[in-house]
């Protein structure tokens, strides 16, 4: 009956009761304290969706800045279709409040969609990025595209300070013809204008010989990735 009172909007629960009930049935208290529709638009956050939010919480899963800095990097890795050729561009990494964020642009030729489509809307790709215990993960994908791509980066600083290397893949279907795994290499360019304009101009796609020796080395063309 007093439930019945609460769904009428009758009577409202006592905290220490309103607690019961949530427990109970596993939801949250906004359910009787907010609009509905502030509800719906919550959920659609997919990183803090009530499914996985204890999995993927921003807080721990935050990038900080003396892991990774914010700024403009230069990354290369084999081409999924063609391992003997490279892909070299730059990307940017930033953070809108804590979340740490990627993008940058594919490069031209590099898929048939960006062959057919060389404006700047067409090649952009976005993703975002988050702490493992040895290193960052990320999720990318281009606009309205159907193709993700998921990456995973450890820090070189002995070796190769200002690199990381890792490996990114594809989700495509299997093909005799390409891979759907490569490694990768990022290079953070901080404040060298030489490097950062070195890098925009050759863009591209590149021969292992192309690639800035310390990126050749890391890539290690002449072995195959498992």
């Amino acid at each position: 009956t007093q439930f019945n009172r609460y769904l009428s909007g009758e009577s409202f629960p006592r905290p220490d009761v309103l607690y019961l009930i949530c427990k109970y049935f596993s939801t949250d208290a906004r359910i009787l304290l907010e609009q509905h529709n502030a509800q719906l638009n919550d959920e659609c956050t997919l990183l803090t969706h009530s499914e996985i939010k204890a999995f993927y919480t921003p807080d721990p899963t935050c990038v900080e800045r003396s892991v990774l800095s914010s700024g403009l990097y230069r990354f290369a890795r084999p081409s999924f279709a063609d391992s003997t050729i490279f892909i070299q561009v730059l990307s940017l990494v930033y953070r809108v409040k804590q979340p740490t964020f990627i993008r940058g642009l594919k490069a031209t030729g590099s898929t048939p969609r960006v062959a057919r489509g060389k404006h700047r809307q067409a090649r952009e790709w976005r993703g975002f990025l988050i702490r493992q215990d040895c290193g960052i993960s990320g999720l990318i994908s281009g606009k309205d595209s159907g193709v993700q791509s998921y990456m995973f980066l450890t820090p070189q600083l002995n070796e190769q300070p200002n690199f990381w290397l890792g490996y990114c893949t594809q989700s495509t279907a299997e093909s005799v013809t390409g891979s759907r795994v490569t490694r990768l290499t990022y290079e953070y360019l901080g404040q060298n204008l030489s490097k950062i304009m070195q890098t925009a101009r050759t863009a591209g796609r590149c021969t292992a010989n192309q690639l800035p020796q310390q990126h050749r080395k890391l890539l290690l063309p002449l072995q195959t990735f498992y």
